[in-house]
């Protein structure tokens, strides 16, 4: 009777015998990955050290595959085949969004460590230490190397993904913060008076920082989106005034800033209707303009988003506003609609696919208490007259 073939990646029946040298030698038959049968063998002392080291050789032949990806290849090597595979699949700012986490967070903890000792348990300590330095990236990272191992994965040298059996990582729970009218009214005062105070020198912001800010409050725009702004996006005769939201500022490491003729997401191209304020300052602007752009540099040329967050950082830093940034003012802008409307609208001026992404990270709501006013209304029910 023929002998069973062995099916790819697996081994026969481990046989071990004593030479004359006393040295116990034991072997088994492998079939590799491209079909082939190759004889193991491994000694040893006696005759289970020496099947204990071939069982060793076996596994390690089960998850060598055929790829330029073995187990004995670094977490390091790994990540960097992986950002090239992903280099033409990703936007530019978003390849360099994951370069940061790959060398940065990734590569300084477990770079050096070789595919086949990349554990759920050394997975696990790495992602509890992520999570308790910075919560909100820290599901990134867990994302960024499940998607490393799929490429050691797909290499054959190793069979399941240990990232995928690793603990997951908790949501941050950080409730949406918005700005009140009180808080509103001192970062409108604040940005104007900036750097306007006697014996400070340098450029001053002019009147183009509040504008932006006045812009933001009016509709809610991403920042890349307002800067994309060109004047031939607004229809300022209209009633009501129209902006049309068709595009983006994309920033890429080693590229200059440039308009991308499609917002963040499919949801985020829409029409949005101009309170008085911002038309106002809209023509205002307008009237003074020599560049196709609504919020261009001197030169005429389209602004780094970068900028505004820097200078909006320099002029609330040291007050009680140092947390606002300009996506703190998108979340103004939804919870302000929420509470005149509803979620639903609030993401559809903001450029959402749905409210309920609005709903948990864009409106601040206060917690409501259970209804108590029955009961601690019984201390008053006697009280004498």
């Amino acid at each position: 009777m023929a002998r069973p073939i062995l099916p790819v990646g697996t081994w026969g029946k481990i046989t071990s015998y004593k030479q004359p040298n006393g040295v116990w030698r034991a072997s088994a038959r492998f079939r590799n990955f491209d079909g082939t049968i190759q004889k193991l063998t491994a000694s040893g002392s006696s005759s289970s050290g020496a099947e204990r080291r071939l069982m060793a050789i076996l596994v390690e032949h089960t998850a060598n595959g055929t790829g330029d990806v073995t187990p004995s290849t670094t977490i390091r090597v790994v990540g960097d085949m992986w950002l090239d595979e992903i280099a033409s699949k990703v936007s530019g700012s978003t390849l360099d969004e994951y370069k940061r986490l790959v060398h940065r967070r990734i590569v300084p903890a477990l770079g050096e460590l070789r595919v086949r000792e990349l554990k759920v348990g050394a997975i696990d300590r790495f992602l509890r230490g992520e999570a308790a330095r910075t919560p909100a990236q820290a599901r990134n990272v867990q994302s960024a190397l499940r998607q490393m191992m799929g490429v050691a994965i797909r290499h054959d040298a190793i069979l399941t993904n240990p990232v995928r059996d690793s603990s997951a990582v908790p949501r941050a729970s950080k409730s949406p913060r918005a700005l009140d009218d009180n808080q509103i009214l001192e970062l409108r005062t604040m940005v104007r008076l900036h750097r306007t105070e006697p014996g400070i020198s340098g450029p001053r912001p002019g009147v183009d920082m509040i504008d932006f800010i006045d812009l933001c409050l009016a509709t809610g725009a991403r920042i890349g989106e307002l800067l994309a702004l060109r004047w031939e996006d607004l229809n300022l005769e209209h009633e009501p005034a129209l902006m049309t939201i068709s595009a983006t500022l994309v920033e890429e490491t080693g590229v200059p800033v440039y308009r991308k003729p499609w917002p963040k997401t499919t949801s985020g191209f829409r029409v949005l209707s101009l309170p008085r304020h911002a038309v106002e300052l809209l023509q205002r602007r307008q009237a003074a303009s020599r560049s196709e752009w609504v919020f261009a540099t001197k030169a005429g040329t389209v602004r780094a988003p970068q900028n505004i967050h820097r200078a909006l950082r320099e002029t609330v830093k040291g007050t009680d506003l140092a947390w606002v940034t300009p996506h703190i003012l998108r979340k103004t802008v939804a919870t302000q609609i929420d509470e005149s409307f509803d979620a639903d609208n609030a993401a559809k001026q903001l450029g959402h696919s749905g409210p309920e992404v609005t709903r948990r990270y864009y409106i601040q709501k206060p917690a409501l208490a259970p209804n108590f006013s029955e009961t601690l209304n019984k201390m008053f029910d006697e009280v004498p007259e």
